[in-house]
């Protein structure tokens, strides 16, 4: 996944007046393959009972899919139903950041890992205002894990100490554990998301996690309850 870019507010405004210039689509799945056209991934609202995505529109250029304004729930589905490939897209608008226009982005992003795409992929949006954040804190807040202090930090086990470059790729070895639970001083670990892989080495990784964090360490079972008090 590539690190997002964030881009001064006023190019939305600019995304907006582009987009209401530019020609409505087609129905869904029949967006042409030259020209302009916009496409309706979510019409729906920020309540699960009209059987429709939330907030999102694909703007398509010569057949490829190239801006992205808004990212509710259930768009990331309609993004891959609708053909369209995040290593085309030059930018993502955010009109807002209520969760009908914004919840997919994590999703969107993550899918960009699988993807062939090489270069930064800008995200745009509002400013914040009083209690609510702007999009660069909403991003960090995302993605920055933001977990200082936490009560139970619940982490993925899912590799042994000596798994391969791939698999270190996408989860944390048993010492990045131990170093993110010491350096936040968590209160308490819970080892969770266990494959055959980790678990065939897992007193050696509950070990080498000691070398650097102290505080209570649980292995997570199938309805273990942990009691956090009041």
């Amino acid at each position: 996944m590539k690190r997002a870019l964030l881009r001064r507010p006023r190019l939305l405004a600019f995304a907006w007046l582009a987009l209401a210039r530019w020609p409505s689509g087609s129905a869904a799945g029949a967006c042409g393959e030259q020209g302009v056209a916009v496409q309706v991934l979510g019409s729906g609202g920020p309540i699960a009972d009209d059987g429709r995505a939330s907030s999102g529109y694909l703007v398509w250029i010569d057949g490829h899919a190239r801006l992205l304004v808004d990212a509710g729930g259930g768009t990331f589905l309609r993004f891959g139903e609708a053909g369209a490939s995040i290593a085309d897209l030059d930018v993502i608008c955010l009109t807002h950041l209520h969760t009908d226009h914004a919840a997919d982005v994590p999703a969107l992003l993550k899918g960009g890992y699988f993807s062939d795409r090489t270069r930064s992929l800008p995200i745009v949006g509002p400013t914040g205002r009083g209690v609510f954040p702007g999009t660069a804190a909403f991003l960090q807040r995302l993605f920055a894990r933001m977990i200082r202090g936490a009560d139970l930090l619940v982490m993925a086990h899912a590799i042994p100490q000596q798994a391969g470059q791939g698999a270190r790729d996408l989860h944390a070895t048993p010492d990045a554990i131990g170093r993110r639970a010491a350096e936040a001083q968590v209160h308490s670990l819970l080892l969770s998301h266990l494959m055959a892989r980790s678990l065939a080495h897992l007193p050696e990784s509950q070990a080498i996690i000691r070398r650097h964090y102290a505080g209570p360490l649980r292995v997570a079972e199938d309805l273990m309850c942990i009691d956090l008090g009041e």
